[in-house]
C-alpha cells in the first residue's frame, strides 16, 4: 500500500560558467525529459516539487547556494539531490547530504575521495571511477605482461592541473599495490621533452595523464624522440570531452599532419561506453535540438557529444524513481536517505537510457569501456571492450601495432637504457663487470684514504704552524692610528702602562693596521695541549659577519692575552645605558636580528656553544652591527682577569645550580633572552628587582624558585611588541625542553619580518640619526660625521694603491721625493705555460683565473712584512724593506712568502680546467733600489734599479714550482738558519754574465 498525498521533493545542482552555459546547454533537456519519466513512473504514487540550484562558478572551485536558499522551505524535507557536475561540488553538497540523510545521485564524482562512503553514506555515482579506470589498466598490462609502468603527468595545463595530479597519484599507488614498478614523470614545462625521455630510461609503457588538447603536441615530441617506432605502447583515457577519429589533424600544418598520424599509430584510447540503443539516438537528438533552438549551441559545429554523464543526469530520475518505488509498494520509508542509498546498491537496473546499468554494493556504478586504436590511416577502431571487469578484445578487429611489432616487451634485452650487461659478448661480459667493480672499489678506496690522509696532513700543519702566536712587537700602541682606524669613536684608548691595563681589560692595539681588542688571562707559561689547539683551529676557520674576528694569542711579562678584533662603538650594555643615544624599533630588531644570526652560525660550527653570553660580549661597529665575542678557548677564558657578578645574572638556572655541568645550547638561548629583555627596556637584568634586592638574593630565588620561575618584570610592556616579549619569555622558560633553538627563532623572526632594515641598515642610517636630531647642531654634527667616513673610505682605497706612508703625504699635499734604499729584497713570480692555457680559455676565464690566483697570493702576503708592487699578466711582484725598512727581516719575509705561495699553488685549482695542475716559477735577488711615485694620473709606487732586474733574471731562469735565489739573497738567509738552500750552480744570466745560484727548498721548521 502506498500514500496517495506522498510529496517528494527533488533538488537538482548544476554547475554553470559565467563564460559559458555548458552544464545548463548540455544537461537542461536531459533533466526535462528524466522529470516527466519519473513523473510518469510514480504516477498516482507520489506528488514531485522540482527545484534547481544554478550556481554561478568557474572552474567548479566554489558554490553558490543563493537559488537553493531561495528554495529554503523545500530543502527541510527534500528527497534527493541530482548532481552536481564536478568532484568539488559533490564533496560539498554530499557532506550536507550526509548530516541532512539525504540521498545525493551524481553522474559524476570520480574523484578517488568518493570511494569511501564512511564519510558519503547517501552518495550514489552513477559514473566512472578513477578505480574503475585503473583496474582497467591492471588487465591490460596483466593481457600483455607489462609490469614496468611511467605515468607521464601534464601538470602544466591550467584546466586540468588538478584532475590530473589527483589521477596520477591515485594510479601511482594503485600500480605500486598490485606489485607494478610504476614511475611518475611530470611534464612542468610546455613541452613534453624531458618527461619522455626520463619515461623512457624506466618503461616501454607510458600512461599518459594530460588534457586532449596536448595529445597531439605530446605524440609528434614522441615521434621527434623515436618513441613511436612500435618499442613503445602510450596509453590515454578520456574522460568527458569528445575524443576525435582526427584528433592528430590541425588545419594549416600539413608538413606535421602526416607524421602525427603516424605518430598516433602508437596511442591506445580508452573511453566510457555511449549506449546504442533508438532511444539514445532519439534522447541524443532532443537535447542537441534543444541546446540549438534554445542557447544556439551546436553540438556538431562545436565536435561535442552528448556524453555519457548527460545520460547519467536522465537516468539518475529513473533509478530514483524505481528505487522508491520498490520502497513504497513495501511499505519503506522513503525519507530515510541512507535507506533509499542502501536500496540502490549491489543493484541492476534496465529500461534506463544507458540500457542494462549496474550499481556495485559501494554504490559505484560499473560502466562499460571501450578500447580505440588508430590504425595506419588515422582512423579510429574498437578493439576492446571492459566490461565487469574483464577484458575483451575483438576478435573482427586487433589492435595495429606501429610496424607490425607487436606489442611493446615489458623491458628490452638490453634494459631501457642499453646498459645491461647481457648485451656483452658472453665471454667477456663476466670479466668486464668484475674489472669495473674492482676499478671503481679501487677509485673509491685510494679517494677515502687520499681525502683522509690529506685531512691528517692539513691538520698536523695547522696544529705545528703556531699561526696563532703573535709577537707582542707586532702590536702596535699609537693612539692617533687607533683614532683614525676608529673614526668617530667614542672609546677611550689607554696608554699601554700596567696598571692602565689591569684597568682596561679589553686593551687596544693596531695589528697589521687593523684595531684589535686584547683580552688578559691569568696565564703566565703558556703550553697548548692538543685540545686547545683544536679549540684555536675551529677559531681560525670562523667567518661570520656577526662574530668578531680572531687573530691569536700574544705573550707578555704580564702573562697571555687574546686577540680579537674590537669594535669602535663599544658594547651594546654602553650603548644602553646611554640616554642620550635614541634607539628605535628598527634599530631594535636589527639589533636582535644580529645576535640571532650570529648564534646561530655559533652553534651550527664545531664550536658549538658560547656560554658565557652578556650584553658586554655584544660589541657595536661603526656600521651598527652587532658582532658576538667572548666565544671559544673555554680553557683560556676560564682564567681572564675579569670577574663581575653582575654576568651571573645572565646564566641559566640550571647553571648556577652546578656550575660544573657542561655548557648547553639552551643556556645560550636563556642568556639571549636576558640581552633582549635589556634591549625592549633599556634596563639590566633585574634592575628593578635591585632596589630592593641585593644580587646575591636574586640568584638564589633564580636558582631555587617557590611556585613560580623568578624574571625579571615587565610592568610597562608596549603592547606593539608582543611578538617580541613572547620570544623572549619561550627563551627564558626554567624547563630545557621548552626553550627554543636559535634556527626556531630565526625563522619566527623572518615570519615577523622583524628588522625590516636588515643589511640595508646602513643605508638607511644618516635618515635614522635625523630622526633623534633635537637641533640643527646635532644634524650638522651628523652630516660632519657622513663625510669623515667617505674621506675614510677615499683614503682605505688610496691605501690599496699606494704605501700608506706615501698615501698620507700625497693626501696631505707633500712632494713625494724618490728614495734610495740600500738593500730591500725583491720577488718575481710567474705562470708556467700561461701562454698554452689561455690558448685554451675565453677572455673572461683568463680574467677569472688570475683574480682568483692573485686573490690567494694576497691572501697569503697578508701575513707577512711584505708590499705588493704590482701585478702585469701572469707576472707578480713584491719587495719587502721599502717603503718601511726593517733592518735584514727583508730577505725572511720574502722567503717565507715565497714557500707559502708555493704550497698555496700545489693546492690552487683552475675552475674552467680543474685536471690541469698550476705550476708557478719564483726569483728571488737581494740588492740597492730606488723607488718613487710616477705619474699624476693613477700614480704608481715604481722600483728602479739593476736589483729589479736581476730578480726578473731570477724568475725568468728559474724553474718550475722552484724559487731561484741569488748568491746575495742566499748570503743574506744564510746568516738567518731558517731554510735549506741548495746550490744549483753557475749559469749564464743575460745582461749578467755568469751567476752562482742557489735553490730555495724549504722553510726547516717545516721539515
Amino acid at each position: 500500500m502506498y500514500c496517495s498525498k506522498l510529496e517528494i521533493n527533488l533538488g537538482v545542482f548544476l554547475s554553470n560558467s559565467t563564460t559559458a552555459p555548458w552544464s545548463i546547454v548540455r544537461t537542461e533537456k536531459a533533466l526535462e525529459l528524466g522529470q516527466r519519466k519519473l513523473t510518469e513512473m510514480l504516477n498516482g504514487m507520489a506528488t514531485f516539487r522540482f527545484f534547481r540550484s544554478m550556481t554561478q562558478i568557474t572552474g567548479c572551485t566554489k558554490y553558490d547556494f543563493g537559488a537553493l536558499g531561495a528554495e529554503h522551505r523545500y530543502v527541510k524535507n527534500t528527497s534527493v539531490f541530482i548532481g552536481p557536475g564536478c568532484s568539488t561540488g559533490v564533496e560539498l553538497i554530499g557532506r550536507m547530504a550526509a548530516d541532512w540523510n539525504i540521498p545525493i545521485i551524481t553522474p559524476v564524482g570520480i574523484n578517488s575521495l568518493f570511494d569511501n562512503k564512511t564519510f558519503f553514506p547517501t552518495l550514489t555515482r552513477i559514473s566512472f571511477t578513477f578505480d574503475m579506470v585503473g583496474q582497467f589498466y591492471l588487465k591490460l598490462f596483466q593481457m600483455y605482461s607489462w609490469k614496468d609502468i611511467a605515468i607521464l603527468l601534464d601538470s602544466y595545463y591550467e584546466l586540468s592541473k588538478l584532475t590530473n595530479k589527483f589521477q596520477s597519484t591515485n594510479l601511482l599507488h594503485l600500480f605500486a599495490e598490485n606489485g607494478l614498478r610504476a614511475t611518475l614523470c611530470d611534464a612542468q614545462v610546455s613541452t613534453f621533452n624531458n618527461a619522455l625521455k626520463a619515461a623512457a630510461k624506466v618503461s616501454r609503457v607510458i600512461v599518459l595523464v594530460c588534457s586532449h588538447r596536448r595529445i597531439r603536441e605530446l605524440m609528434l615530441e614522441a615521434h621527434d624522440l623515436g618513441m613511436t617506432n612500435g618499442e613503445f605502447v602510450f596509453l590515454f583515457f578520456k574522460t568527458f570531452s569528445p575524443f576525435l577519429s582526427d584528433q592528430w589533424y590541425v588545419a594549416g600544418d600539413e608538413k606535421r599532419n602526416e607524421i602525427a598520424k603516424k605518430a598516433f599509430n602508437a596511442l591506445l584510447v580508452a573511453l566510457p561506453n555511449n549506449p546504442e540503443s533508438p532511444e539514445f539516438a532519439i534522447f541524443e537528438a532532443s537535447v542537441k535540438n534543444h541546446s540549438l533552438t534554445k542557447y544556439n549551441y551546436d553540438f556538431d559545429a562545436e565536435k561535442s557529444d552528448v556524453q555519457h554523464y548527460i545520460v547519467g543526469y536522465h537516468d539518475a530520475f529513473l533509478i530514483y524513481g524505481k528505487t522508491i518505488k520498490e520502497m513504497i509498494q513495501y511499505g519503506e520509508n522513503v525519507y530515510d536517505g541512507r535507506l533509499v542509498t542502501k536500496r540502490m546498491r549491489n543493484k541492476t537496473f534496465s529500461g534506463l537510457m544507458a540500457g542494462r546499468f549496474r550499481i556495485n554494493e559501494n554504490g559505484d556504478g560499473e560502466r562499460d569501456l571501450s578500447v580505440l586504436d588508430f590504425d595506419a590511416e588515422g582512423r579510429l577502431w574498437t578493439v576492446g571492450v571492459y566490461s565487469g571487469n574483464i577484458l575483451r578484445m575483438e576478435a573482427e578487429r586487433s589492435i595495429k601495432w606501429p610496424m607490425d611489432k607487436g606489442p611493446p616487451v615489458n623491458r628490452p634485452r638490453c634494459g631501457f637504457t642499453g646498459e645491461d650487461p647481457i648485451c656483452f659478448p658472453e665471454d667477456r661480459s663476466n670479466l668486464l663487470i668484475v674489472i669495473a667493480i674492482v676499478f671503481c672499489s679501487i677509485i673509491i678506496i685510494v679517494l677515502a684514504v687520499g681525502r683522509m690522509i690529506y685531512r691528517q696532513l692539513k691538520l698536523r700543519v695547522d696544529l705545528q704552524s703556531n699561526w696563532w702566536k703573535i709577537d707582542w712587537e707586532a702590536l702596535e700602541m699609537n693612539p692617533e692610528r687607533i683614532h683614525s682606524v676608529f673614526g668617530d669613536s667614542k672609546l677611550q684608548i689607554p696608554s699601554e702602562n700596567n696598571d692602565d691595563i689591569k684597568e682596561n681589560p679589553n686593551l687596544l692595539k693596531l695589528y697589521k693596521g687593523s684595531a684589535v681588542a686584547l683580552t688578559p688571562t691569568t696565564i703566565r707559561n703558556f703550553q697548548p695541549t692538543y685540545e686547545t689547539q683544536m679549540e684555536l683551529i675551529h677559531l681560525k676557520n670562523v667567518n661570520c659577519v656577526y662574530l668578531t674576528k680572531f687573530y691569536g694569542l700574544t705573550h707578555k711579562d704580564s702573562g697571555l692575552y687574546i686577540i680579537t678584533e674590537a669594535c669602535s662603538r663599544g658594547t651594546l650594555k654602553n650603548i644602553l645605558q646611554d640616554e642620550s643615544f635614541k634607539i628605535n624599533k628598527d634599530l631594535q630588531a636589527s639589533l636582535i636580528c644580529d645576535i640571532i644570526k650570529g648564534c646561530c652560525y655559533l652553534h651550527k660550527c664545531p664550536i658549538g656553544v658560547h656560554g658565557n653570553l652578556n650584553s658586554q660580549n655584544c660589541l657595536i661597529d661603526r656600521r651598527f652591527v652587532l658582532k658576538i665575542d667572548g666565544f671559544g678557548l673555554p680553557s683560556i677564558r676560564s682564567k681572564i682577569l675579569k670577574t663581575d657578578i653582575q654576568d651571573l645574572l645572565y646564566f641559566a638556572p640550571e647553571l648556577l645550580r652546578n656550575m660544573l655541568i657542561p655548557v648547553q645550547q639552551s643556556a645560550d638561548v636563556y642568556s639571549f633572552g636576558m640581552i633582549v629583555y635589556e634591549i625592549i627596556t633599556r634596563k639590566e637584568p633585574f634592575e628593578d628587582e635591585m632596589k630592593f634586592c641585593s644580587i646575591e638574593d636574586i640568584i638564589d630565588k633564580i636558582k631555587f624558585p617557590s611556585k613560580t620561575p623568578f624574571r625579571p618584570g615587565l610592568e610597562d610592556k608596549p603592547e606593539d611588541e608582543n611578538s617580541l616579549l613572547s620570544m623572549m619569555s619561550s627563551c627564558l622558560e626554567e624547563n630545557v625542553e621548552n626553550r627554543p633553538t636559535f634556527q626556531s627563532i630565526a625563522k619566527e623572526s623572518k615570519q615577523m619580518k622583524w628588522g625590516t632594515l636588515g643589511e640595508n641598515f646602513l643605508d638607511n642610517l644618516l635618515s635614522r640619526m635625523d630622526e633623534y636630531a633635537n637641533n640643527l647642531e646635532n644634524a650638522a654634527e651628523e652630516k660632519m660625521h657622513a663625510f669623515l667616513d667617505e674621506k675614510r673610505r677615499s683614503e682605505e682605497l688610496l691605501y690599496q694603491v699606494l704605501p700608506r706612508s706615501i698615501a698620507r703625504d700625497l693626501i696631505r699635499g707633500n712632494k713625494i721625493e724618490a728614495e734610495a734604499y740600500q738593500c730591500v729584497t725583491i720577488y718575481f713570480s710567474d705562470i708556467v705555460g700561461f701562454t698554452s692555457i689561455s690558448a685554451e680559455s675565453t677572455p673572461m676565464q683568463v680574467v677569472d683565473l688570475l683574480n682568483d690566483l692573485y686573490t690567494c697570493f694576497d691572501t697569503v702576503i697578508e701575513n707577512f712584512d711584505v708590499y705588493k708592487v704590482e701585478t702585469i699578466g701572469d707576472a707578480y711582484m713584491v719587495a719587502s724593506g721599502l717603503p718601511l725598512r726593517n733592518g735584514n727581516e727583508h730577505v725572511t719575509e720574502i722567503a717565507k712568502m715565497s714557500v707559502a705561495i708555493l704550497n698555496n699553488v700545489k693546492e690552487f685549482r683552475i675552475r674552467h680546467l680543474p685536471d690541469i695542475s698550476l705550476q708557478a716559477r719564483i726569483g728571488i735577488h737581494s740588492g740597492p733600489v730606488c723607488a718613487g711615485v710616477v705619474g699624476k694620473q693613477m700614480p704608481r709606487y715604481c722600483l728602479f734599479g739593476d736589483t729589479v732586474n736581476t730578480a726578473s733574471r731570477m724568475e725568468s731562469n728559474g724553474e718550475a714550482m722552484k724559487i731561484h735565489v741569488s748568491l746575495a739573497t742566499r748570503n743574506l738567509l744564510v746568516s738567518h738558519d731558517s731554510f735549506l738552500l741548495i746550490e744549483r750552480g753557475s749559469i749564464a744570466i743575460k745582461g749578467k754574465g755568469k751567476m752562482t745560484t742557489y735553490w730555495l727548498m724549504a722553510r726547516k721548521d717545516e721539515l
